[in-house]
This record gives structure tokens, sequence and C-alpha cells, in this order.
């Protein structure tokens, strides 16, 4: 009942002006459907008859129950949000899979792309896509983590995954391909005996392996290697996508053809980390919310095809016995060939109009190659065909003949700037163009002037009427050299340089070592500066007695150049240089004089040991070692420390800090003949020591107190403030004596240190 019901939608298709798909009967027996705008009534009628891709069409067209209902507007958890807002790139890695991924020159596009779009639209996450060269190296850097997501994987490989994979957003079933000469497949074990070819790690490889493991497969890298083999008989059929298959077979393979549909589908899902749990939510809220619509008009864009495979001779055997009214196949013929008529009438204005549009683009082409400023070429059979008038202004020829009879070792010096001989070189890159479809290097031309010129070539294989040739382009980049090299000789000088101030900045570094370490001792702090004034002055002569001589020796070597030295100028340039080198040795003497003196001189120092002793005297000691600066500066101290204080410490230290900060107040704090007043007052409390000291002059501004303590800080160079004084006190307080030091001043009001130390009393 459901055959003669077929056969009567059959019949009022071709009766009818309503076409909804045209069949064509090709022998032997083979069937050509195209199945863009098949009725819902006429799948569900047919139920799944054998060959003609009812599964399919089922699959890109009766999709409301697996899309599930769609809602127009997304619902996010705050965990999504949040999520989308931190991560606004999600990087992803995936193989040209035409026409579900298509990778051109680094740009995504497919069916996969597609609904990648949508994400983008519905959520603002945007997608960036990481280069592969193989579907094994996409799953390395999944594993990995150097990508985020794999936007096409299969249920298939769901367990076979460490990841998280989303809901269903596509699918097509597996098919069959075998050369013209196959016959319709119902099953696959038909193929028992034969050989199949399937890419190695793609669903269709590990379901036969699973399902099928008697039969024998030739693992290949890529889909096009797979139908290669079966197109030269090295196999017997291969097994993959419907959609790439059809893609493959009708752009590259058309000499074979789909014999078989297996009733497994390749269910598309995006994979994420399985650490990108809000990720995977996301993806799947986005799918659900895909209008059907939206996925038929998806579909439609990449894969509007029309699809030969074979059939089960058994149903041709039907509708031959069915259709034997010849009078309607008449009327049929007769009516087909009236709309014929009409079609071809409009195929024909069409032509007219598409051969115009050719013309139009064959010569806006030809502007294009003629007035390029690059120089173009076309080399086919070992020599050129065509150029463009750029190439013949760069080798400077007569006319584009001259340039088209030339041979490559007529614009080529015999050799290039790395010593290859050219015409080995030349042929080496021409054979690479054919094999590997570009290639693209440097090469050094010769004019018909003799002049050298370098250029940035870049070769692509094409095709002109049926053969190879290669399509070559020529940039100057003689500018770009020169501008190479000098930046080298630049980087080279600036190295040098960079050289240079790095080991002045290390003897910089340490100066000011040796500086910190000098200015702990009172008595240098003077002989600092005076040494400093000491030598600048002679290596300040010493600099412009170089400088002196570098000049007139480039006023003698430049007249040397020019021919115009005399002797006259010699015995003044050997005068004025004796002069000169002897004034640089004098002044570069006097320096090294006063370098070994500083070296020379030493003072005693306190003693960095530790030892036990009473901290009342011992301030007192220090005390009398400077009752004489005290005097001079008509200042006077006070001390109160409890006479009971034992303390197992570093005295030197000690002594170094109290040193410091009255030398400090007479240098800064007390003006001369100022009467300054300075107390010191030492307590205990748990093994901490506290030393207030204080005097009253002149303070210090509030701008400069954050400062004090930084090395070489001081308001007072001019009369021998080195601005280390501080600066030492602090860091014996902070790592010797495991302390803390304050100060607390105002303008007019002295100043105040609160010191405090741990150390052990006895």
């Amino acid at each position: 009942m459901k055959l003669l019901y077929t056969i009567f939608l059959f019949c009022c298709c071709l009766t009818t002006s309503i076409s909804f798909a045209e069949i064509t009967v090709n022998k032997p027996w083979r069937i050509v459907i195209s199945i863009d705008q098949i009725p819902y009534s006429f799948v569900d009628v047919l139920g799944k008859p054998k060959g003609l891709l009812v599964d399919y069409w089922q699959s890109s067209i009766l999709q409301r129950d697996w899309y599930g209902k769609s809602t127009s507007r997304l619902l996010f958890t705050e965990q999504e949000l949040h999520y989308l807002d931190s991560h606004p790139k999600i990087t992803f890695s995936e193989i040209n899979w035409q026409p579900l991924s298509i990778i051109q020159q680094g740009e995504f596009s497919g069916l996969m792309n597609s609904y990648l779009e949508i994400i983008t639209e519905k959520t603002g996450i945007e997608f960036e896509y990481v280069a592969a060269s193989s579907w094994p190296e996409v799953l390395t850097l999944f594993a990995d983590k150097k990508i985020d997501m794999i936007p096409g994987v299969s249920d298939y490989m769901n367990n076979k995954l460490e990841g998280l994979v989303s809901e269903e957003y596509a699918k097509f079933n597996l098919v069959i391909v075998t050369d013209a000469t196959g016959n319709y497949i119902d099953d696959m074990k038909d193929f028992d005996g034969d050989v199949l070819a399937i890419p190695r790690g793609f669903t269709s490889y590990d379901y036969i392996k699973s399902n099928y493991p008697q039969l024998r497969i030739i693992a290949t890298k890529s889909v096009a290697q797979a139908l290669n083999l079966v197109a030269t008989g090295k196999a017997d059929g291969f097994v993959g996508h419907l959609a790439v298959a059809v893609n493959q077979i009708e752009n590259y393979f058309p000499k074979l053809k789909i014999v078989g549909v297996l009733d497994y589908h390749f269910s598309h899902r995006m994979l994420v980390q399985r650490d990108s749990a809000l990720l995977h939510s996301i993806l799947n809220k986005v799918f659900l919310n895909i209008e059907l619509q939206q996925h038929q008009q998806i579909r439609q864009r990449w894969f509007q095809r029309k699809i030969s495979t074979a059939v089960d001779d058994r149903i041709i055997y039907q509708l031959m016995f069915t259709f034997t009214v010849i009078l309607l196949l008449l009327y049929i013929f007769f009516k087909k060939l009236s709309r014929a008529n009409v079609m071809a009438a409009a195929a024909n204005d069409s032509l007219m109009l598409s051969n115009k549009a050719l013309a139009e683009q064959k010569s806006s082409f030809e502007t294009l190659f003629d007035d390029s400023p690059d120089g173009l070429l076309i080399f086919q059979d070992m020599k050129f065909i065509n150029c463009n008038n750029a190439v013949i202004s760069m080798l400077q020829a007569d006319s584009k003949s001259q340039v088209l009879n030339s041979h490559l070792l007529a614009i080529s010096p015999l050799t290039q700037p790395d010593g290859e001989n050219s015409e080995l070189r030349g042929n080496v890159l021409f054979r690479c163009c054919l094999a590997d479809g570009q290639a693209k290097f440097e090469w050094m031309l010769q004019t018909f002037a003799g002049k050298a010129l370098m250029v940035d070539v870049v070769m692509n294989k094409i095709r002109i009427r049926g053969r190879s040739a290669i399509h070559i382009s020529w940039r100057d980049i003689g500018d770009k050299k020169r501008l190479q090299q000098q930046i080298a000789k630049r980087n080279a000088r600036l190295e040098k340089t960079n050289k240079e101030l790095e080991q002045s900045l290390a003897d910089l570094q340490t100066a000011q070592q040796q500086l910190i370490e000098v200015e702990k001792f009172a008595s240098l702090g003077g002989l600092v500066a005076g040494i400093a004034h000491e030598i600048n002055t002679p290596v300040g002569i010493g600099l412009t007695g170089i400088t002196y001589l570098d000049d007139i020796t480039r006023q003698l070597q430049k007249k040397y150049q020019q021919q115009k030295m005399s002797k006259l100028d010699f015995e003044g340039y050997l005068s004025d240089a004796t002069e000169a080198t002897t004034l640089i040795y004098n002044n570069l003497e006097r320096t090294a004089q006063l370098v070994r003196s500083f070296k020379q001189i030493s003072v005693d120092q306190s003693s960095d040991e530790r030892r036990t002793f009473n901290l009342a005297d011992y301030i007192n000691e220090v005390m009398i070692s400077l009752a004489n600066l005290l005097r001079k500066n008509d200042a006077c101290a006070q001390i109160k420390c409890p006479p009971n204080i034992v303390l197992n410490s570093y005295p030197g230290a000690i002594s170094q800090i109290i040193s410091n900060l009255i030398i400090n107040s007479t240098i800064h704090g007390f003006t001369s003949n100022s009467g300054g007043l300075i107390t010191i007052e030492v307590s205990l409390c748990d093994e901490e020591v506290t030393l207030i000291y204080r005097d009253n002059g002149r303070g210090i501004k509030s701008e400069h107190l954050g400062k004090i303590f930084e090395p070489f800080f001081t308001t007072n160079r001019e009369k021998g403030g080195s601005g280390l004084g501080l600066n030492i006190i602090y860091n014996i307080i902070t790592k010797r004596l495991a302390g803390s030091i304050k100060c607390k001043s105002e303008l007019g009001k002295g100043v105040e240190f609160i010191i405090k130390m741990n150390v052990n009393v006895v």
C-alpha cells in the first residue's frame, strides 16, 4: 500500500507545475536527486527506502524533535555571566574539512563557523582560531590545553576524549563511496574481502574498526588521500561523512559515487576542557535556543548539493513494473520538453550575461596585471610566457619580447649572495613550487643594464588550459636590504655601547657600595668629597685633550683622503698630537695617584664582634670621643640612661648610631654658635632597648621626612653632606640589631629619632 501511495505522489509531482524534487535516470540505473525542496509528506510516506538517502533528508529537514523547542531569549546564571565577562576570547582548532570547516589563509569559515557566529551573537564570546596541520595535532593541542575547545567532534568519540561534550547541533549520515563501477551496497558486510581507505582517528575509522573488525582498512592522513586511493584502484571503498564526501566528489573526484548510506549518524558536538563547565553550560543553552529555521538556513548555505548515488535494483524493477502507462510517460515527456525549451532560452540569456561578465572580469584582470607596481610573470614549460610593465621597468628591458625570450640565467648573476649557483637553485625552487603549490624566497636579479636588483619572490602554482604553470610576483627590496644593513650596524654599535654602559653601571654600583662602607667612618667623610673634587679636575682635562686629539686627527684624515695633506699640515699635527698626549698622560697619572692615595688611607674601625658591655658606660665613652666636635659647634649633650643595663650585643653598631646622629645634628641641625642641645634617653622593657635621640636644631621639612633614610639624600651637600649617614644608621638598626627607627620633626623645632633594638640583656 505504501509503495502504491509513493507512486501516486511521484506521478502527481511529474504532472503538476509544483516540483518538489528533480529525479533524472542515468544509465546504468543511477538516480540523481535534488533534495533542497523535498516536503515532509513525501519523506513521511517513503519511510526509509534503501538507496534514496532518506536518512539524509530526515537528518537535514525533519529535525524538530532532536533540536527541541527554542526560546526567544537566553537566561544565564550569575556564574555564567561572570564567566562571559572574564573570558572574552576562546581559542579553538580544526582542520580543513570542507564544507564543515574551511580554512583559507588563516581564516576559518564553514558550517561550524556559522554556529560559532551564532554563539558570538548570543553571548559576546569571541573565538580565535589556532592553526593545525592534522586531526591528531588538533587532539594534541586540546590534550595539552593549548586550546579551549574543538568545535567538531562526534558522540562516538565522547569516551575517547578528556573533556566535556556539548549538546548536538547538527548530524549527518556516514556514506559509502566507490568508483563509478560500484553497485548499491545494503550492508557493510558486502565489503568482506575488500579494502577500505579511511583517515586514521576519524569517527568513521573508529566506527568501522569497532563494528566490522573483519574488514581490511588502509589508514590515511586525510579524506583526500583516502578518496585518491579509491580513485586510483588501490582501495575498494571509502566510508566517511556525507557532507565531506559530497564536497570532495563534486570538486575533486567526479568519477567516484556514493553507493550506500549507513544507519549511523555523525552527531556534531563541541568539546571543551573538563575544567570549563560554565562554558559547556553556555554552549548547551545556545544550541537549545537556536530556531529550526536557523539550522535549515545554515545547512542550505553550506550543503545545497545534488547527490549522485547508486540505488537498489529492486526499487528500479518495482518502478519499471508500476510505470507501464505509456501515454502518461509521453505526456510527461512533451510537458518536460516544453518546459525545457523555456528553460533553455532562459539559460541562453543567462549564459550571454555570464559571458559578458567574464569578459569584463578578464579586462579587469588584465588591467590589474599590467598596471601592478609589483613585477608579475607567468612561467610555463621552463620559459616566461607573459609579464607586466613593472617587470620590463625593473629589468631595464627595451621591450616585453626581450624579457619573454630570456632564460633565467640572462636576468640573474652566476651566483646568489650566499654563493649558491643561480641556475641550480632556480631549478630546485621551480620544482618545489610545482610540487608544493607555493614558494617564497629572496632572489638577486641582474638587469639588462648589468645592475644588481634584490627582490622578494612569491611563486604560486596555477592551471592554464589544463596545464601547470607558475605565477611569479617580484617586489624590489633593495631599499629594505640597505635599511636592514644600517640597522644591523646600528644594533652592533648599540650593543657595544650597552656593554660599556653595563660595565659603567657595575663600576658605579661597586663605587656606591665602597662609598657606603667608607661613610661608616666619620673621619673619611671630608676625604670622599675632596678626592671626588680632585679626581674631577684631571679627568676633565684628560677628556678635553682626547676630544681635541680626535678632532685634529679627523681633520688630517679628511685632508689625506682628499689628497690635500701637506708636509706642513703633517708636522703641525705631530706637534699638536704630542702636546695633547703629554697633557692627557700627565692628568691620567695625576688621577691614578689620587686613586692610589685614597686606597691607602685607613682608619680605626669599631669592632663588629659581639660582646657584653654596660650600655650607660659605653654611651659615655662615645660622648667623650665626640666632645671636641660638640665644643666646636657650641653644643652640649645630656645622657639619661639607667646605669644597670648590661647587654650582650654589638657595641660597634651602637657607637656608629650615636656618632652618626651627633655628626648629622652638627652639620644639618645647628647653625654657627647656636648653642645646640642634644638629649639621649634610654629605657629597657622586655629584652627591648628604646633609645630616643633629640636635638633642638632647625628640624626637617615635612616633604623631606620620607626620604632621609634613602642613600645619598642630603640637603647640605655643599658643606660636605654625603647623604649616607642616616642610611647607614637605618641598615645597622634594621639588619644588625633587628630593630626599627622612626623620625619626628617640624621645621624650627628640632628632630626626634625613636630607635628600638632587640638585644640580649645580661
